[in-house]
């Protein structure tokens, strides 16, 4: 009889252990919550109904819709302890800044002052430059911007692409030659002076 109190005392003691380790694994985690997608508020709401933490980074993104979560950290449905912060990547929409003028400048400054667009703000990425077309013109000098698109001072989106006009310097000087074939050549010369 001891034998058997002994051996149903034992396998309570085992059970017993076995249920306080399940128990001391499982109370306090939580499962994250999948939220990319959703408006900064609502997915705060989420990660706060779970007992986790939310904190915000928030970038410039082209891509998404301001006030947009893009991403997380960690990733939806891991295991975490109750309380832990969830980063939470929110989009500040797409970066905007003003073209600035190019006119005059050369095609390098003109580079350089594309690339700088929005650093000011230290935002990077600046503009991109998508085509350079080139033609005469009597007072700026060759490789110098005549125009660009988008024009000065209008918004643009960090990335955007701009087009320059370019100056291959001065026409070259020409001349009509009339037309003096078949004729004498005093005739010709004639018709020439």
């Amino acid at each position: 009889m001891i034998k058997s109190i002994l051996k149903f005392l034992g396998v309570m003691f085992l059970a017993l252990c076995l249920t306080w380790i399940m128990l001391t694994r499982t109370v306090g985690t939580r499962v994250v919550p999948a939220v990319r997608g959703l408006a900064e508020d609502e997915a705060a709401r989420l990660i706060d109904d779970a007992d986790l933490d939310p904190v915000f980074e928030r970038n410039y993104r082209k891509t998404d819709l301001p006030g947009q979560v893009y991403d997380q950290l960690p990733a939806p449905n891991t295991k975490v302890r109750e309380g832990r912060r969830v980063k939470l990547f929110v989009s500040l929409g797409p970066a905007r800044a003003t073209m600035p003028d190019l006119r005059g400048i050369s095609i390098t400054d003109a580079k350089n002052r594309l690339r700088a667009v929005g650093s000011e703000r230290n935002i990077r990425g600046g503009l991109t430059l998508d085509m350079i077309s080139r033609t005469t013109h009597a007072t700026i000098p060759p490789d110098h911007v005549i125009s660009h698109f988008p024009p000065a001072g209008q918004e643009v989106i960090i990335g955007d692409k701009v087009q320059l006009l370019v100056s291959t310097g001065p026409p070259k000087a020409s001349a009509i030659v009339p037309d003096i074939v078949g004729l004498t050549q005093p005739a010709a010369q004639d018709r020439l002076a």
